[in-house]
């Protein structure tokens, strides 16, 4: 068996802070306003796709994964962070070496979808059920 993807914490970050949930097909984070401290981690992300669901907008962003590149932080595409004021979700291309006048882009897609239900439960199948028509509507791939 092949690993299925690399999980880099940042140093001050608990991997057993409760608001982090990592599953098999998702990887859950829940900003609260409580005094918890801040945390930060990054993958490689070849889904193409992150969501983050505020009362009843949901807001998507996709952005590419090209196969074989090197990507910044030890191989991340996507990186978040989060403190009791703020949740960010952020992703990150390939390192590219450019000659003087070159240059390069990194292209992300932004979505806001209005009147979301939330998800019945956290659990991975209801998320499954929950997520794939909204991005079916979107004309992302399925988790």
């Amino acid at each position: 068996l092949l690993p299925r993807r690399a999980i880099i914490p940042w140093p001050y970050t608990d991997m057993t802070d409760p608001r982090l949930r990592f599953g098999w097909k998702f990887i859950t984070v829940r900003q609260t306003r409580d005094a918890a401290g801040p945390a930060k981690f990054g993958l490689l992300h070849r889904e193409r796709w992150v969501a983050y669901l505020n009362g009843t907008t949901l807001f998507v962003k996709t952005f590419d994964y090209e196969e074989g590149e090197t990507y910044p932080d030890l191989g991340c595409n996507f990186e978040t962070y989060l403190d009791s004021g703020m949740l960010e979700i952020e992703s990150l291309g390939p390192l590219r070496t450019l000659a003087p006048g070159a240059s390069t882009s990194h292209t992300e897609e932004w979505v806001l979808l209005d009147n979301v239900p939330q998800p019945a439960s956290l659990k991975e199948e209801e998320l499954a059920h929950w997520i794939a028509p909204l991005l079916e509507q979107l004309g992302v791939t399925r988790p």
